[in-house]
């Protein structure tokens, strides 16, 4: 094992060092002396306790030079052979995509996690991603993938183990239909957010997503109305549909969402009623919205603050405030505090003033001959020669 990684490191170094990756720094630990040929000891590598097999590399932010548009930086897949990667993280870099090679993507058959995000990879590259049939988590967000999402299904309608998926930040458009949505009733996190996706949202692939956590189709361009289904989701804990041009009224099914904890449906064109159940969330924003008031579980009307509960809620009508039985008692503290600190400050104010005065005799005939100015000029000439004088000369 440890003869087949001898070398290993020169060859990862010379690679990145011609594409500009200070290889000093980034991988200083990464030694082929014989004393650390062993490469679990290097950072960003991470080994099997057991079996002794690099299962996880962390190659994110190395730092590539930027490339230009003739000549761009493509991965090359060789360098994963001698392992079996879980875990590969490669994210935030400038790879255009990766050299093919069969016997480089066979060594990743057991790659469960691949982080890829933030790179310039292209749609060209999706089919070999689904040659990874083991995936469970794919990060492909911030790249440059575009075109349709019936293209996107084909690509991985074989990731059948895929639980999260990461679309976020790319150039897909164009609408959505069930039948293509259904190779995704298996996630659990799904987000689709900062495309240029549009049309009415596929209520069947949607409520055929038993086991979603987290949905997030937020800033992209989907209009119609809000799928009543979406509240019989129950494992769901986040749900952002935000930034659309969703309208209609805000379905009372979402109330029945018992694991929610954050809900966002802001800047749409929704109307009516809000749930009253729905403003108790942790986090729930209906801003730039057109709402009118919250329903309440009796079918009565009323205006509530739910700002002054735990949930942080955003609406555009007027609200009511709402004064706990806390709140008295924390202003009267207050009070106390501000009726303490300014006696305190009146005090040490006073008595700096006496001790200035008591040392320097100039200033204290200074402080008089002001204090005789304000009371001849602020108190009435004939006030004055009746009471003040009098009483001097008496």
């Amino acid at each position: 094992m440890l003869r087949q990684r001898e070398g290993r490191s020169f060859r990862y170094q010379r690679f990145f060092k011609s594409n500009g990756v200070d290889v000093q720094n980034l991988f200083s630990s990464w030694i082929d002396d014989k004393e650390a040929a062993e490469c679990c000891h290097w950072e960003r590598v991470k080994c099997n306790a057991l079996t002794g097999h690099v299962i996880e590399l962390s190659l994110h932010e190395l730092g590539i030079k930027v490339p230009t548009y003739d000549h761009l930086f493509f991965l090359n897949v060789s360098l994963f052979h001698p392992f079996q990667l879980i875990n590969l993280d490669l994210s935030n870099n400038w790879f255009a995509g990766w050299i093919d090679d069969i016997q480089g993507f066979q060594s990743l058959r057991k790659l469960e996690t691949l982080n890829f995000s933030y790179n310039k990879l292209d749609s060209n590259m999706l089919p070999t991603i689904s040659t990874l049939t083991s995936l469970r988590t794919l990060n492909i967000s911030g790249n440059n993938i575009e075109g349709s999402f019936l293209d996107l299904g084909t690509d991985f309608i074989t990731l059948r183990k895929l639980k999260r998926l990461d679309l976020s930040y790319n150039q897909l458009m164009g609408g959505i239909f069930d039948e293509d949505f259904m190779i995704f009733r298996n996630l659990e996190m799904l987000d689709f957010s900062n495309n240029y996706l549009s049309g009415t949202l596929p209520m069947q692939g949607l409520c055929a997503m038993k086991n979603l956590h987290e949905l997030d189709l937020s800033r992209n361009a989907f209009v119609g109305m809000v799928p009543e289904c979406l509240g019989y989701l129950q494992h769901i804990h986040a749900l952002n549909l935000s930034h659309n041009q969703l309208s209609g009224y805000i379905t009372k099914s979402l109330s029945n969402l018992k694991q929610i904890e954050s809900l966002d449906l802001s800047y749409n064109n929704l109307s009516g009623k809000i749930p009253t159940e729905l403003t108790k969330l942790p986090i729930f924003n209906i801003s730039n919205n057109i709402i009118s008031s919250i329903t309440s579980s009796t079918g009565n009307d009323e205006i509530n603050n739910a700002a002054t509960t735990t949930s942080t809620t955003t609406m555009d009508f007027p609200l009511v405030p709402f004064h706990e039985e806390g709140d008295e008692e924390e202003s009267a503290i207050d009070m106390n505090w501000f009726i303490w600190s300014f006696v305190a400050s009146y005090s040490v104010l006073l008595v700096g003033l006496v001790i200035i005065l008591g040392i320097n005799p100039h200033w204290r005939m200074a402080w008089f001959s002001f204090i005789d100015y304000c009371i001849y000029v602020c108190i009435p000439r004939y006030v004055f020669e009746k009471y003040f004088l009098r009483n001097i000369i008496l």
